[in-house]
């Protein structure tokens, strides 16, 4: 028995090199796991406080405009309610540029620079309609573009 026993111990040892190596190449897998798990939950709670506040800014936002539509029905008028509007867009600088491109037309305004705008009409101005992947400023365009037959390609 002693020959064999020494016959397998350079096997033993290899063995347990082997398992050594592959128990430190696992350990090191789990904190990688563990490192990358931690990483991805920081992330997911800033995006989530990224979140709250994008939606504690709009609820804001809305309860201004709320406001001054009380203050203009219920108060005192619309000169008052815009000072509601007005505090809303001062204090981050949002009052908008009178030299800017429709700086002075309120439709045309908000239609240029929504989220999601539609396409520009055929006459170069932002659109409030659209119909077939096209775009229109105006209800007179749009009757004229109906108007030619014109298709969709």
């Amino acid at each position: 028995m002693d020959t064999l026993s020494e016959s397998l111990r350079p096997e033993l040892e290899r063995l347990k090199a082997q398992t050594s190596v592959i128990t430190t190449k696992a350990e090191a897998l789990e904190d990688a796991k563990n490192t990358r798990i931690a990483e991805l939950e920081a992330q997911v709670e800033s995006l989530m406080s990224g979140q709250r506040a994008l939606g504690q800014c709009v609820h804001n936002m809305v309860a201004a405009e709320q406001a001054a539509w009380i203050e203009w029905k219920h108060g005192r008028g619309a000169e008052a309610a815009m000072t509601w509007i007005h505090n809303g867009l001062m204090g981050p600088g949002h009052i908008p540029d009178e030299t800017a491109p429709y700086g002075k037309e309120a439709q045309a305004w908000y239609d240029a620079n929504c989220a999601d705008p539609l396409p520009v009409c055929h006459c170069g101005r932002p659109s409030n309609t659209a119909w077939m992947g096209h775009g229109f400023c105006s209800q007179e365009h749009y009757k004229q573009f109906r108007a030619q037959g014109v298709s969709n390609d």
